[in-house]
């Protein structure tokens, strides 16, 4: 376990960030680290991660020219005409 962790603080940059932050409200861990500059294939890499980690369903990118809003969800539920529900997942 101690050797997984390490690999993951090796290749997530954990020991490289500038600062961290701690909502323990949504117990939801923010890193900043020093000036990242991303190409969009690097940026959809990110959100894959994010999303996969996460076990989203899904993301959203809201419009943004030199930064972005990523906002990603969890499973959609879905009302047919008939009124019946069903939900949107992905396993």
């Amino acid at each position: 376990m101690i050797e997984q962790l390490a690999r993951a603080h090796m290749s997530w940059g954990l020991g490289s960030a500038d600062r961290w932050d701690l909502d323990q409200t949504t117990g939801i861990i923010t890193w900043t680290f020093p000036e990242i500059n991303a190409d969009a294939q690097a940026a959809s890499t990110l959100m894959a991660l994010a999303v996969r980690v996460t076990e989203a369903t899904g993301y959203y990118k809201g419009p943004g020219n030199n930064s972005s809003v990523i906002i990603t969800f969890g499973p959609v539920p879905l009302t047919n005409a008939d009124g019946s529900v069903s939900t949107f997942n992905i396993n």
